[in-house]
C-alpha cells in the first residue's frame, strides 16, 4: 500500500511539474508570438508610410508548441513605383512567419498556396511551389538583414499573347540584401539566384532544349536618394546616377541545351537613363547551339553558318590579344540603348 501511495504521489508531482512547464511554455510562446505581431505591424506601418499597399487578414497565432508564428492569409503588397517605373505586386494564398524563441532575432517564413508577382505594369506571373521557405536577420528597427529563399517545385503561368504558357523550375535558390544607408561606395543591395531544371513555354529560346541550370549574381552600390520613397522612379535613378551609382554583373551562367554562357560586367545610366557599360562573355557550344536552331526553323541554315564564322573570328582575334590562352572572354558593350558583342550589333533596348 505505501508502494502505491508513494507511486500515486509521484505521478501526481510529475504531472503538477508538466503543467507547470507546459504553461509557463506556452506563457512564453504567447508573448513571443504577440512581439512577433508587434514586429509585423511596425514593419507593414514604415511600408505604408512609404506608399506601399499592404492587405491580408487578421493575423493568426500558430506553431504551438514547437514554434512561435504568425500566418497572413490572402496577403497582397503592391507599390515600390518610387524605385520601378509602374511599380510592383505580389500575392499569396498564405504567409507564415516564425520568430525563434531562443534568438529574438532570426526569423524564418514558409509561402504556401498561388502566388503572383507583377511588375513594371506587365501583366501578373502565377505559380505556385511544391515547397517555399526561408529566413532572414531581424535587424535593429524592424528592418530586414539578409534574406534567403529556396522552392522547389515551382509550376508558373507565363501570360501568353492568347493564353498563359506554362514553365516550371525544379529548384530555385535566392538571397537579397539591402542597406538603405550604403555611401557612393557601399553596397546598398545584392541579389543571387540560382535555378535548376528549368523548362520553358514554345519560344525561340526553349528550341536549344531545357535548360539545366541559370544563375545570376548582382550588385547594386551608391547610395539610396534622400527621400526616394516620395519621389519618382525617373528622379531616384538620376539622383543615383549622379552619386555614381553602378550596377555589378558579378556572375551570370546559362546552360541550355549545348550551350553554356558565362559572363560579367558593370554598368551605370546614362545622362539619358538608359544603362550603358562593358562586360565580358564566354561561350561554350555555340556552334552546335546554332545549328539546333537552324534545324527547329529558328533561323536559316545560312544565317546559322554566317553567325559561326563571324563569333569564330571573333574568338580567334580576342584568343590571339591574350597571347593565345584557352577560353578567352569576347568583349560585351552597352551604349546607346545599342548591346554589341565585339563590333557586331546583338540588339536594340526599346525605351
Amino acid at each position: 500500500m505505501k508502494m502505491r501511495r508513494r507511486l500515486k504521489r509521484f505521478l501526481g508531482l510529475l504531472l503538477l511539474l508538466l503543467l507547470l512547464v507546459g504553461g509557463a511554455w506556452t506563457g512564453v510562446w504567447y508573448v513571443v508570438s504577440g512581439r512577433l505581431i508587434a514586429h509585423a505591424a511596425a514593419w507593414e506601418e514604415a511600408r505604408r508610410a512609404e506608399g506601399w499597399t499592404i492587405r491580408h487578414d487578421p493575423p493568426r497565432r500558430t506553431g504551438w508548441p514547437m514554434a512561435a508564428a504568425i500566418a497572413f492569409d490572402h496577403l497582397s503588397i503592391s507599390g515600390g513605383r518610387a524605385y520601378l517605373p509602374g511599380g510592383l505586386s505580389w500575392t499569396a494564398a498564405s504567409l507564415t512567419v516564425a520568430l525563434d524563441i531562443r534568438h529574438f532575432n532570426a526569423l524564418s517564413f514558409t509561402v504556401s498556396g498561388r502566388q503572383s508577382l507583377g511588375f513594371a505594369g506587365h501583366p501578373p506571373l502565377t505559380f505556385q511551389a511544391k515547397r517555399m521557405r526561408g529566413q532572414a536577420a531581424l535587424l535593429p528597427g524592424d528592418r530586414l538583414g539578409l534574406v534567403q529563399m529556396d522552392a522547389e517545385g515551382v509550376l508558373a503561368a507565363i501570360p501568353g499573347a492568347h493564353r498563359p504558357e506554362a514553365a516550371s523550375i525544379g529548384r530555385l535558390d535566392a538571397a537579397l540584401r539591402y542597406d538603405g544607408t550604403a555611401t557612393a561606395q557601399g553596397q546598398a543591395m545584392a541579389f543571387a539566384a540560382e535555378g535548376h531544371d528549368i523548362h520553358l513555354p514554345p519560344s525561340h529560346l526553349a528550341a536549344l532544349g531545357d535548360a539545366p541550370l541559370l544563375a545570376v549574381d548582382l550588385a547594386f552600390s551608391g547610395p539610396v536618394p534622400p527621400h526616394a520613397a516620395q519621389s519618382s522612379a525617373e528622379a531616384n535613378a538620376a539622383a543615383w546616377r549622379r552619386a555614381g551609382g553602378s550596377m555589378t554583373i558579378n556572375r551570370f551562367r546559362l546552360v541550355q541545351g549545348p550551350l553554356r554562357l558565362t559572363a560579367q560586367g558593370r554598368f551605370d545610366l546614362d545622362t539619358a537613363g538608359r544603362p550603358e557599360g562593358q562586360g565580358q562573355l564566354r561561350a561554350e557550344g555555340v556552334a552546335p547551339a546554332l545549328s539546333r536552331l537552324a534545324a527547329r526553323h529558328v533561323m536559316t541554315a545560312s544565317e546559322a553558318r554566317a553567325m559561326t564564322a563571324m563569333l569564330s573570328l571573333l574568338d580567334q582575334a580576342e584568343r590571339g590579344q591574350a597571347d593565345g590562352g584557352a577560353g578567352a572572354a569576347l568583349p560585351l558593350a552597352l551604349h546607346d540603348g545599342i548591346v554589341k558583342l565585339g563590333p557586331i550589333p546583338l540588339l536594340r533596348l526599346e525605351p
